[in-house]
């Protein structure tokens, strides 16, 4: 049985594993930290650590320690979203893998299930295969099926994200990706370069959903990553936030697009929203793009420019609503519904006179209204 040691001065995370992994044939221990590890490394024999911490200063000094050790067991980082260079800096460290948290329990248990494959091709290498993506691209490693000539299946993970490929005599004829389909899949998974993958021969009979030879799949592949590549250009940088317009109406989107949409309204960036993407990544960008040719998504400089925009027009509202009443009350003055009598027009003669008279009283509507022009003019 194999040994995984959860490293984590957290217990709740080895309880996690105990509690609802135990049906397969895995045993798992806790340790604190690398002491512990050492003390019982003799007794378990682990075959895997995982490292857990969501804190990446943290987990960054558990791999240092763990470095400093005599001990060259493979680990794995369990820890938060990370942007491009904190797993880089993972990667380089010498991580295996790593899994953002939190994580469903179902895909951590694809997670194990990979590493019980990995250990089935140490026993017989002759018959099975593994290794990074960074090293074997699935182009090339369906040459290698194909140079084989033999059936079997490989299984792809990237992060959270898994496929398989299946092969009879050398030859592509099914694949299995979440939200695509077979030959959509496999072009989908051509495109990882970053993760693990393990791959069986067996003398099995796949069903065959793939009609196109080898070499036109990898056609087929090799035109998916060029479209890719071609939409990254086209988009702004992986890291860079996006916003949804402020006045965007979320109800006029279905149900999918709109809790896209809302993704991004404190800001979200790209490479957030394709860490956790199962599916056609280039489906994705397209409609990415086309939300930002229509200006429902912005970038942070745009975004800034039409909140200013909304809350000048705003102001400009508040500002003609105030005026408007001071001039439909001037108007309203100077209405008579009535003619007048001839004492009232004495009467109104010697008011006007009066009114005339008093110089404090503000009468230069003109003035009013150009002043009401420049401001404006100035919130424009």
């Amino acid at each position: 049985m194999n040994t995984i040691f959860i490293v984590s001065g957290e217990k709740k995370y080895f309880n996690l594993f105990a509690a609802n992994f135990g049906h397969l044939p895995i045993h798992f221990a806790w340790a604190k930290n690398m002491d512990e590890v050492l003390n019982y490394a003799d007794v378990e024999q682990p075959e895997y650590l995982f490292f857990i911490c969501r804190d990446l200063e943290k987990l960054t000094e558990m791999i240092t320690e763990y470095r400093r050790q005599p001990i060259a067991v493979p680990f794995v980082c369990f820890t938060g979203d990370l942007d491009y260079t904190d797993r880089s800096m993972l990667w380089q460290s010498g991580a295996i893998d790593i899994i953002s948290l939190p994580i469903n329990r179902k895909e951590l248990e694809y997670v194990l299930k990979s590493f019980l494959i990995a250990e089935e091709d140490t026993a017989a290498p002759e018959e099975h295969l593994s290794g990074r993506l960074e090293d074997f691209s699935l182009i090339e490693l369906i040459h290698t099926f194909q140079n084989s000539g033999k059936s079997g299946r490989l299984v792809l993970e990237n992060g959270t994200r898994r496929g398989e490929v299946e092969f009879n005599k050398g030859k592509v004829v099914n694949a299995v990706y979440p939200n695509c389909e077979a030959l959509e899949a496999v072009t989908v998974m051509a495109t990882w370069d970053k993760g693990r993958f393990y791959g069986k021969f067996d003398n099995e009979k796949h069903p065959r959903k793939i009609v196109l030879d080898n070499e036109q799949v990898i056609t087929e592949c090799m035109n998916h990553i060029n479209e890719r590549n071609d939409l990254y250009k086209k988009l702004p940088a992986l890291d860079e936030p996006l916003y949804t317009d402020p006045e965007i109406e979320y109800e006029e989107f279905g149900p999918k697009d709109r809790k896209l949409l809302l993704r991004f309204w404190e800001g979200f960036t790209l490479e957030q929203l394709l860490s956790d993407f199962e599916g056609n990544e280039n489906t994705l960008l397209k409609k990415i793009l086309f939300w930002l040719d229509r200006h429902w998504l912005l970038t942070k400089e745009q975004y800034e420019k039409r909140k200013a925009q909304i809350e000048a027009q705003q102001r400009r509202s508040v500002i003609k609503k105030l005026f408007g009443k001071v001039f439909a009350k001037k108007e309203e003055e100077l209405v008579f519904s009535q003619p007048l009598s001839v004492a009232d027009e004495s009467e109104e003669e010697d008011f006007l006179t009066t009114i005339a008279r008093q110089e404090a009283l503000f009468n230069d509507y003109n003035g009013l209204q150009q002043m009401v022009e420049k401001l404006e003019e100035q919130g424009a």
